[in-house]
Parts: C-alpha cells; sequence; structure tokens
C-alpha cells in the first residue's frame, strides 16, 4: 500500500531573541515545518514582526523531475492563531523523487512588495519593493535542502523539516537629541524626516539578498515625526535625551547620494520661546540589511541656532573708590538746650 507523505507547514514565531536555541520545533515527524526567527524589535510607528504579531508568512515552492516542474506552493498563506500551530488551506503532499525548493516572504498580502517568483528548482526569484512610509518589515527566507537531492520517500520516514531563519532585509533607522543647553533651556524637537530617502528597490533573493534602486525610484520624504517625551511633557531638559519612532530604510544609496535630514527645534528660555529649523547632511554610514541605526544630535549654544552661534550674555563690573572723608560737619546744640 503506497504511503501519502502531508506537506504540512508550520512555524514558531520565536521574534524575541537573537539565539537560535529559542527555536521551537512544533511540527509532527510527517510535516515540513518552518522555525521562524529575526532579530530583536520594538514596537513603535514602524510594524516590527514580534512574537506577539508574527502570525502569517507566503510560501513560494517548487518541483521538478525528468523535465518537469510543478508549482505546489504560489504565494501559500501560512497562517496562526496563536504562534504555535500554523497551517494553510489546501493539503500538498509529498512526492517521491521530485526536488524541492521554497521561499518564504513576510508580511503576507502586503501591498509594500511582490516577489518576481523563480522559475527553476533551486534559484530563489527576487522582490521589488515600495518604502512608502517606512513602517513594513520585511523578512524573508529560502530552503534548498532538497533542491540538489530529490526526495526519498520511505514507509516510516517522512523527510526532515524545512527551517526557515526569517532574515531582515531593511535597515532600520532612528533619531536621538540630547539637550546640552548650558542655560537650562528646555527643548522640543518636530517634523524630524530625512528629505531624499530612496523609495523603490529590488532585493535579488539568495542565501543573502542583494539591493538595487529599481529604474523607477524616486526620492521621497520619509517623516519620522516628534521626539517621544514623557507623558504629558512639553518639552525636555538639559541634560536629557529623547529619540524618534523607528522607521525603515532601503539599505541601498545611489553613487554620490548624501542623505538629508530636516527638523525643527523649538526652545524655551527666560519665559519666551524661540524656534530654530534645521537642515542637516547626514555622515556616512555602510548600509547593511539587519542592521539599526542611531543617529544624535547634541543641541547646544553652538548648534541650536542653525544662522548663528549663540553668544552669553556677559557683565563686566568696576566701582569708583570712595573719596576721603572731608572736614568734620558738626551737629547744632538742639534749640532746647538739651
Amino acid at each position: 500500500m503506497k504511503k501519502i507523505f502531508f506537506i504540512g507547514l508550520a512555524a514558531v514565531a520565536v521574534l524575541a531573541s537573537c539565539s537560535k536555541d529559542e527555536t521551537i520545533e512544533v511540527a509532527g515527524k510527517q510535516a515540513i515545518s518552518f522555525d521562524s526567527f529575526v532579530n530583536l524589535s520594538t514596537k513603535g510607528a514602524a510594524d516590527d514582526l514580534t512574537s506577539e504579531t508574527f502570525r502569517s508568512f507566503q510560501v513560494w515552492g517548487l518541483m521538478e523531475k525528468d523535465g518537469q516542474t510543478g508549482t505546489p506552493f504560489v504565494g501559500t498563506e501560512v497562517k496562526s492563531a496563536d504562534g504555535n500551530s500554523w497551517s494553510y488551506d489546501t493539503p500538498v503532499y509529498w512526492e517521491n523523487g521530485y526536488k524541492y525548493s521554497f521561499v518564504a516572504v513576510a508580511p503576507s498580502n502586503s501591498e509594500a512588495w511582490t516577489l518576481n517568483a523563480p522559475e527553476t528548482v533551486g534559484t530563489w526569484g527576487s522582490i521589488n519593493f515600495t518604502n512608502g512610509e517606512g513602517t513594513t518589515d520585511l523578512i524573508y527566507d529560502v530552503d534548498g535542502t532538497y533542491a540538489v537531492s530529490p526526495v526519498e520517500l520511505s514507509e516510516n520516514q517522512c523527510p526532515a523539516a524545512i527551517s526557515f531563519t526569517f532574515n531582515h532585509l531593511l535597515s532600520r533607522v532612528r533619531f536621538t537629541f540630547t539637550n546640552s543647553m548650558a542655560d537650562n533651556s528646555t527643548l522640543n524637537v518636530t517634523d524630524v524626516k530625512v528629505l531624499n530617502a530612496n523609495n523603490k528597490a529590488v532585493a535579488t533573493l539568495g542565501e543573502t539578498a542583494t539591493w538595487a534602486l529599481a529604474g523607477d525610484n524616486a526620492v521621497t520624504e520619509l517623516a519620522f515625526g516628534n521626539v517621544i517625551l514623557d507623558e504629558e511633557a512639553v518639552n525636555f531638559a538639559s541634560g536629557e535625551t529623547k529619540a524618534t519612532d523607528h522607521k525603515y530604510m532601503i539599505p541601498v544609496m545611489s553613487e554620490g547620494q548624501t542623505y538629508q535630514l530636516s527638523f525643527k527645534i523649538t526652545r524655551v528660555h527666560s519665559g519666551v520661546t524661540d524656534e530654530y529649523n534645521h537642515i542637516v547632511n547626514l555622515p556616512a554610514v555602510t548600509w547593511e540589511a539587519g542592521s539599526s541605526y542611531s543617529f544624535n544630535a547634541t543641541i547646544s549654544a553652538a548648534n541650536v541656532n542653525p544662522d548663528t552661534q549663540l553668544c552669553p550674555i556677559e557683565f563686566k563690573a568696576s566701582v569708583e573708590d570712595w573719596g576721603e572723608f572731608g572736614d568734620d560737619i558738626k551737629i547744632p546744640d538742639s534749640e532746647d538746650g538739651e
């Protein structure tokens, strides 16, 4: 009797640690399982994929034998209600003697990306990506366990589990500002934005991904908003550092490109308020997928006003020497003789 092996898709969303040891296998021995692992992310304006939020991904799979290529998975969505038990709708079965390869991408059904699906087992395709507002945490992985050696089924042994380690495809960015005003001015920093962020690019997938700007890429403003203040606070005091929410940026730039950052500083001092609008060039860094970048600006009297350095109000003082006492002045007798 021929035994049928069901290709089950399962995943564990262990997204809060950099330790692969914390990945948990949940699939039974007859299923293909996906151990999913991405770096620690923090909650913010951007849609970081965390163990609390990662509940679905999409899979593309190819099977090949005797010159035939099949597509058992075409953007198939794999879902979980609790992050432990994963399933998809129409069952797919292992077939003896076929080679297989798989590509997985998340977040599912996002308008930010499309996959140019591979057509040959052991190739991985590419992703067209639009960064938009910088809130999509794009992750992926590929698996070619059976891309070279065909699946060999036996009565009692199902193929080993497929293990996906999801990799971040973007760079994560935030901006921090330190109040170093010596006069006890309080500050707020608002309307922080990169003026010329790249918006469209193509990631060629593989064991590592390679980014290139798309032919129709156009630089756009990428808004990071305001620094996050303590509850009910209006400004932050000297000696304090405040940061914006983080956003995602495409980790590739055009030749000679320098990012420009604009922001507004509101300064309260001596009972009055002044505002200063800034545009600065960001320092050059090596942009890498999966890396987080925190750019810091220290605000002081030397740079709070972009037009001129503040000059401290100084005082000089002198005093005239007292003159010598003159002749004694006689105090008259009282009229009543007392």
